[in-house]
């Protein structure tokens, strides 16, 4: 509903107890590892596994960027985009997010 003071708009999540909030599904033919850490409000999760020959790694990340700005609400959209050798190769709009202004 409002921005949150920890993190920009389009980058909070809704949590809710009792009930599951992400669920994966491995689709591999092969085990994967996955390690996740939180450090100065930073979330970070990594995914180890076999790499076949034809796949490509990429660097993931999340941008949020205020599209509209207007006197009652803000409006964000959050992007993940994926990087290649420091080069970004893809922009993919995850959600627009609208907050009502305190």
């Amino acid at each position: 509903m409002f921005v949150p003071s920890y993190v920009t708009g389009g980058r909070d999540a809704t949590v809710v107890y009792g009930s599951t909030d992400f669920k994966f599904k491995n689709s591999r033919s092969y085990p994967i590892k996955i390690v996740s850490s939180v450090d100065g409000g930073s979330a970070t999760v990594s995914i180890y596994g076999y790499k076949n020959p034809n796949e490509v790694n990429y660097d993931i990340s999340i941008e949020t960027n205020l599209v509209k700005s207007t006197s009652t609400s803000l409006i964000y959209d959050a992007y993940k985009v994926y990087k290649q050798n420091g080069q970004v190769v893809n922009r993919e709009r995850l959600s627009r997010d609208t907050y009502k202004r305190y």
